[in-house]
């Protein structure tokens, strides 16, 4: 079997391993992809040039803060009333097209298979996955296709939850649950029109390993998790056989900052989760 499906498909609920991949996948494999690196960009500076409220509001907390989290950025921008200029819908809107010129510069050519990125995800070649990717690069379908060439292994599902550059429908913003002004609803990922409501929780909750790789579990997509960290500290799941919970990070910073995510999703449960799962942190520094 091909490790990539173009088919559409019906995720199923039965897999060996569910991962989550997120931007610290490609940042392993040394590409530019962190918003810091997209707001030093000529094509972040042409918006800016261009006199873009929100490109200026972004630029000045990443020069204040060393480091920037656009999406939670958004936010702020909205309930601020900074958003009550008229031009923020268009604002925002090129601030997403520089985004994804910004991001279709960049791609893997080399990489080295000792990668700590590489060699998990052709270890997981050997079982029935899944892959939740987040990214809008293409950086996981280099890899797949690198890896097919030595051997042909189980099929894995590959779904790209936010787009992908190259089908030009990356898609940009806040989680529903955003505390934004109601006039910004176009903030939202689930108003945009290439946005798939797909449901993976029965997927997550019945595999036998959850594995996140460069993911902060932050806000924006805790949607996505809730269930399952509530399930994994609840007292049914107490005697229940107990899921194998890896998390891959990138220094004691990414640390501490997905223990905090973690405390959230599990309503300060951490301990539980500990308890009733095999918990492992591994860090790619």
């Amino acid at each position: 079997m091909n490790l990539i499906k173009d088919e559409p498909f019906e995720i199923k609920h039965d897999y060996d391993v569910v991962l989550i991949i997120g931007n610290g996948f490609d940042l392993n494999f040394g590409l530019k992809t962190a918003y810091t690196d997209f707001i030093k960009s000529e094509e972040f500076k042409e918006i800016v040039d261009g006199e873009n409220n929100l490109a200026d509001y972004l630029i000045n907390r990443n020069n204040l803060q060393n480091w920037i989290d656009i999406e939670n950025e958004l936010k702020t921008y909205s309930k601020s009333r900074f958003s009550e200029s008229k031009n923020f819908f268009e604002d925002f809107k090129a601030v997403s097209i520089s985004l994804k010129l910004y991001l279709k510069g960049i791609e893997i050519n080399e990489f080295s298979k000792i990668n700590i990125g590489y060699k998990l995800i052709k270890t997981l070649t050997n079982f029935s996955t899944l892959i939740i990717d987040f990214n809008y690069t293409s950086t996981l379908e280099t890899i797949l296709k690198e890896i097919e060439k030595d051997k042909t292994y189980s099929r894995i599902d590959h779904v790209k939850i936010h787009g992908c550059i190259e089908d030009d429908n990356i898609i940009f913003g806040v989680e529903d649950k955003a505390d934004i002004f109601k006039e910004d609803v176009f903030l939202k990922k689930s108003v945009n029109n290439n946005f798939k409501a797909i449901d993976f929780s029965d997927s997550i909750r019945n595999c036998n390993s959850f594995v996140v790789f460069g993911h902060s579990l932050g806000e924006t997509d805790h949607m996505y998790f809730e269930e399952f960290f509530k399930n994994s500290v609840s007292a049914t799941n107490k005697n229940s056989r107990k899921k194998n919970i890896s998390i891959y990070y990138h220094g004691k910073e990414s640390y501490f900052n997905i223990f905090y995510q973690i405390d959230n999703l599990t309503s300060k449960k951490i301990t539980k989760l500990k308890q009733y799962n095999n918990v492992q942190f591994f860090d790619t520094e």
